[in-house]
């Protein structure tokens, strides 16, 4: 199955939407980082990070429109550096169609930017 590698992640998102289903609103996944440099430090890096995961699943002739919005709280320094490591994946099954659009909320600051 497509969702294996996600099933025990903690910061995943999975989007299945069933054959011949027509979203007519976009969906909007919002992902918010809320990790800081203290809890970096105690877990023995340099660099707070995040790897968020999507997981899309559109069953045939689904058709649907996601926004993902990526953003890093980082305290009150916009300036603050972070790793941010997302990944999208979508599938397709037959006659299906998937608009995507990536909205990054990032600090000044990023190290891979979004």
């Amino acid at each position: 199955m497509c969702c294996g590698p996600y099933s025990a992640a903690t910061d995943a998102v999975v989007v299945h939407v069933p054959a011949g289903v027509k979203l007519d609103q976009p969906l909007h996944i919002v992902q918010l980082s809320t990790t800081t440099a203290a809890a970096a430090a105690a877990a023995g890096t340099s660099l707070p990070s995040s790897a968020p995961r999507v997981i899309v699943v559109m069953g045939e002739g689904a058709k649907a429109s996601i926004v993902e919005e990526f953003a890093h709280v980082s305290g009150a320094n916009p300036a603050a550096a972070y790793w941010h490591n997302g990944v999208c994946e979508i599938v397709l099954e037959k006659g299906a169609n998937v608009a995507h659009t990536m909205v990054g909320r990032c600090s000044w600051n990023p190290w891979k930017p979004c």
